[in-house]
């Protein structure tokens, strides 16, 4: 009786605990819908990262692409108004005129044919005038002085012209200009002169239109130390200053 009770109480037991293991293995419909659902989440978001990192790469690349191709487009954009502009620079240099003094000859009265006694001593000048370029100058002017001053640091100023007769210059063409000193030279300023400490100058300025109607403008200085009257035929020298143009 005993081994039947025991017998029965060991069989109860082990039901109780298959039953119960049984029970712990199972997995409860809602929850396991519940992480089938998760899983799922998890894996659609694992996949939208690992999309979103494969976009952000693709876009990483395409932009830089784009920046190269954006900087090539800039420099060859640049290069091409540097190119422009450098052409435009050498057809403005090539195809400009150029009006410059020519020559510049010293006479006095004396010198004249026939002779004029009243400018005997009076420094004279003839200068020419020449449109060395390829294109005429218009609304040429010019203003030219002759000056007694000291050959080391003379003080020589133009005054501002005003285009009140103005002319056109051809190519290749030359206007010439007469022009007196306003009195007879001093004793002194003779001996200065021939001893070279003093010079006679001719100066002054050109101002024109170039076909680019870019106003231009030269500065002339030419000068003279020796015996007055000067020989025949005698022409000034270029000064070492005085001579620019724009």
């Amino acid at each position: 009786m005993k081994i039947y009770c025991c017998l029965s109480v060991v069989l109860l037991f082990v039901i109780f605990c298959q039953s119960s293991f049984a029970q712990s293995s199972q997995i409860n419909p809602k929850q396991a819908i519940q992480q089938s659902s998760i899983s799922k989440q998890d894996k659609a978001v694992q996949n939208s990262n690992i999309d979103g990192q494969n976009e952000n790469n693709e876009w990483s690349l395409s932009n830089k692409i784009a920046t190269v191709a954006i900087i090539l487009v800039f420099c060859q954009f640049v290069a091409l108004c540097i190119t422009i502009g450098i052409m435009k620079g050498t057809a403005v240099r090539q195809l400009r005129a150029y009006v410059l003094p020519d020559t510049g000859g010293l006479i006095d009265g004396t010198m004249l044919n026939p002779p004029d006694s009243s400018l005997a001593n009076i420094p004279g000048a003839y200068l020419i005038i020449r449109n060395t370029g390829q294109t005429p100058a218009y609304n040429l002017i010019s203003l030219a002085k002759i000056d007694i001053a000291s050959i080391n640091k003379p003080s020589l100023d133009v005054p501002l012209l005003h285009e009140v007769f103005s002319a056109t210059l051809g190519v290749g063409s030359t206007m010439s200009k007469a022009i007196w000193f306003n009195r007879q030279l001093t004793q002194e300023e003779l001996k200065n002169i021939s001893k070279k400490t003093y010079a006679i100058y001719l100066h002054g300025r050109i101002e024109y239109r170039d076909v680019f109607k870019k106003r231009r403008i030269t500065n002339f200085r030419f000068h003279y130390s020796g015996k007055f009257p000067p020989l025949k035929g005698m022409l000034f020298n270029f000064s070492e200053q005085g001579n620019d143009a724009k």
